[in-house]
Parts: C-alpha cells; structure tokens; sequence
C-alpha cells in the first residue's frame, strides 16, 4: 500500500503552476519515493476528479464573496488538515508564513510519525528581527513551535541553507535542512517528443522568459541595454506576459530603434509547454535581469536546452553560473549587460559550452532522488 502525501496550498490553482515546483516538487517525490499525492487547494468552481499526471487534485470550495486569502477559509483549510492529518504520512508546505506554522503544528500534533515537510526559497527568506509588539511575540512563538516540530527544511539556494543554518527563533534546525535547486520536467521533454538540439542546429536567438516589465523582473535593464546595438543576424524573444505600465517603455524602445522591430520580439505570453520549449530549443543564450529570485524554473530550463546563462547576480545565478559557465553583471549595470550581448554578436564569446556538458543532475529526478522522502 502507497504511503500518502498531502500539500495545501492557500491559493486558487491556476495551469501555470503545472511547470512550476508547486506541483513538480510533490509530484516528483510521489513518484520516486512511492506516494499517492494530493494538492488541496481552494476554488470557486468544480474541477474535474481526474488525476493530473497521477496527482489527485482535490478543491476545497468557497463562495465568490469569501477570498481563498481570508481568514475564515484558512480555518476551512486548517479543519481539512485536523480531519485527514493522522491519515497523511507526508505533509508539504510552501514558504514560512503562519498558516504554514499552524498547519505544521496541527499535523505533528495529530500524527507524530508523519513527515512534515517546508519547502522555501531565497525570495522569501524570513526576517528573524520583528519589533517588540503582541503580534510579532505570538508570531515569533508559532515559528519557533513550527521550526522545533518540522522534520525536512528545504532550500533552493546555499545562501539560503547558510541563513536558516543560523539559530532560528532558538531552534537549531540544521540537521532537518536539504540542498534543493529547482530542476527540469525532463519527463514532460520526453512525452511531448522533444530532442535537444546540439548547438550546430540553434538559431542566432537569444531569449528571456518572465512577466515582462515587473519591478522585480527589471525588463527594462535590458531594452536599455539593446538601445542602439547593432544586432546583426541576431534576434531576441522576449517571452510572457506584459505589465500595462511598461508598454510605453517599450513603445519609446521601438521609437529610438527602428531597425530592431523584426529583430526585438514579443510573443506574448505562451502557456503551452511545447511551444515554449521549441523557443529554448533553438535558442543560444537565455538573458534574466531580475532584481531578485529565489531559484527560477527557467534556469533548469535554459540548461537542459543548452542555453548560455547571463544573468543578473543573485544567489541562484551565482551558483549555476560557478557549477555551468555563463556570464555575470552587476544588478542595474547597463553598460555591463550591453557588452556582454554585443560580445555575443560579435562572436568574441564562446557561447557553446553545454553540448558535451551532461546537465542529468539538473532534473527533477535526480533531485528529488536524492532527498529522505
């Protein structure tokens, strides 16, 4: 018989996160350490009973007028766990909040034996420092119970595993702490029949993959980075969807840079995973320019394509860029990011270094392989 593992999530589930760690991560762990796998989370319409990829989804309604966000449906979400804790051998959390310490201490007081598991991320490492009032002492209170009652911590970076390695609220935790980068769904390459193409059969495109035009993305570090380059044969895609204030941003681009419309392109956002990848596929190089990131999915995504990694620096960069080659700039460095691109251009950069390079233990399975599930 399969043991059982649960993950609540606070908010409506939307197709993206199909490609995204919130339901690749126990997925993965259901397949590789042998678990049936539920995903509750709160909705206000009926979903479908069948399976996604052998995860049973299982939507806890709501009216329209009660926000999944609220309060009172965080308690429905809470008397789901008191009733079905003592039956899940595994439960999953995401990012230290204090639903997530409540739920943490509901379930390990319900079911001592059970695996309590809490995934975070460098984007949301916590703030130990909270100012001395009621609510952060009952706060401070509930992470120090949850974090002395978790059994597996894991962290998406190692700046991120050296913080939580710290005391945390008197807790030493580091022997419940896990190394885990986000991977790739190399299974989901294989079902939709892509092969990888080595460099020798790539395009002369460059790509960016994010919600275009965000303060965190910073998309415009790179238009002003390609304000009056001469591209050449080169064409950059900048994939997703866009924020309504950055569309003058661009239109203002396009106005001091006519020669880049058919070079500098906007497909929108793009949903289906096979489309999106055959963009990785021909690719050479992928470009982010967040301001920060925990581990981004595109990352293992551009790795697994053999795509070139600039980046901005940040502790996920930092440390796939050491491990696979690619290039740094300092975050906000125009000047830097554009003679990078134009070392490209010019073909002053070796750009091919991935081709003979088995980039395996990047995947989820490999990963997830790995941990004590």
């Amino acid at each position: 018989m399969k043991k059982k593992l649960t993950l609540i999530v606070n908010h409506p589930w939307d197709n993206v996160f199909f490609g995204k760690d919130v339901f690749l991560v126990p997925y993965y762990i259901g397949k590789i350490h042998n678990y049936d796998v539920k995903i509750v989370f709160p909705s206000n319409n009926l979903v479908e009973k069948t399976s996604w990829r052998d995860v049973e989804p299982y939507p806890i309604l709501y009216k329209k007028k009660l926000t999944p966000f609220s309060f009172i449906f965080g308690l429905k979400l809470m008397w789901y766990l008191f009733l079905n804790a003592k039956h899940i051998d595994c439960f999953m959390r995401f990012h230290v909040t204090i639903t997530t310490a409540i739920m943490i201490i509901i379930y390990k007081m319900l079911n001592r034996n059970g695996i309590a598991y809490l995934k975070v991320d460098n984007a949301g490492l916590i703030d130990f420092k909270y100012k001395k009032d009621v609510k952060s002492f009952i706060r401070s209170l509930l992470y120090k119970k949850m974090f002395s009652l978790v059994d597996n911590v894991s962290c998406e970076t190692k700046l991120g595993l050296k913080m939580y390695t710290k005391e945390t609220f008197g807790v030493d935790i580091s022997s419940k702490l896990l190394y885990m980068p986000n991977g790739f769904d190399d299974e989901m390459r294989e079902n939709l029949g892509i092969i990888v193409n080595d460099s020798i059969n790539k395009e002369n495109t460059m790509l960016t993959v994010g919600r275009l035009g965000t303060e965190q993305k910073n998309t415009k570090l790179l238009l002003d980075a390609l304000n009056g380059l001469d591209l050449k044969d080169w064409k950059i895609y900048l994939i997703g969807p866009i924020d309504d204030y950055f569309k003058p941003t661009i239109n203002v681009f396009f106005q001091n840079n006519p020669q880049l419309e058919n070079k500098v392109i906007f497909p929108g956002n793009i949903n289906s995973k096979k489309e999106l990848w055959e963009y990785y596929n021909k690719s050479k190089v992928f470009l982010l320019t967040s301001r920060r990131e925990g581990y981004p999915i595109v990352f293992g995504e551009a790795l697994r394509f053999h795509n070139y990694i600039v980046s901005s620096e940040l502790p996920s960069s930092i440390e796939i860029i050491s491990k696979w080659g690619g290039k740094l700039f300092m975050q906000e460095d125009v000047k830097a990011l554009h003679d990078i691109l134009l070392s490209i251009i010019e073909g002053d950069l070796d750009i091919n270094i991935y081709d003979d390079i088995d980039v395996s233990s990047e995947c989820w399975c490999n990963i997830i392989s790995k941990m004590p599930f």
